[in-house]
């Protein structure tokens, strides 16, 4: 699912405009790491229904706080990830303090599953994931405004 979403960009660019611009590859690992944690993250509260199902996700074959621990690093890694169009220039700093916001965001989110690793504390932070739109939206920002 990572990889579709991480790659939307870069075909709609090619297809509406028959190129591919450093920008929309830019978005690539931040959209990669977006659609991984997502989709980590919402594994979570659905253990028991996926186990029946015969899904094998990260919290069933390895358990909720090994799934929260991915959840955590993919977290961390794509803060660094937004950052990648803006520390080369590809965009200003519209879009570096609309990734700020969404980094906040994530630390908040993995602060708190630090300190509570639970099914319960997912399912309390799952308004937190509004957060993850920040990074097309800065994305956008940084195209529009440079």
């Amino acid at each position: 699912m990572g990889l579709a979403l991480g790659f939307i960009a870069v075909f709609c660019e090619l297809l509406l405009l028959g190129q591919i611009s450093y920008l929309s590859l830019a978005f690539v690992p931040m959209a990669i790491a977006g659609g991984m944690q997502a989709n980590a993250f919402m594994d979570i509260p659905s253990t028991e229904g996926d186990a029946k199902a015969g899904y094998a996700t990260v919290a069933v074959t390895r358990g909720v706080r090994a799934a929260i621990a991915v959840v955590v690093t993919i977290s961390v890694v794509g803060i660094f990830f937004n950052y990648i169009p803006y520390v080369l220039g590809i965009v200003g700093v519209a879009f570096a303090t609309v990734v700020t916001i969404e980094a906040l965001g994530r630390l908040y989110v993995v602060q708190s599953l630090i300190r509570k690793p639970t099914v319960a504390n997912v399912r309390s932070l799952m308004w937190t994931a509004a957060f993850m739109a920040f990074g097309p939206i800065g994305l956008l920002t940084g195209a529009f405004l440079g």
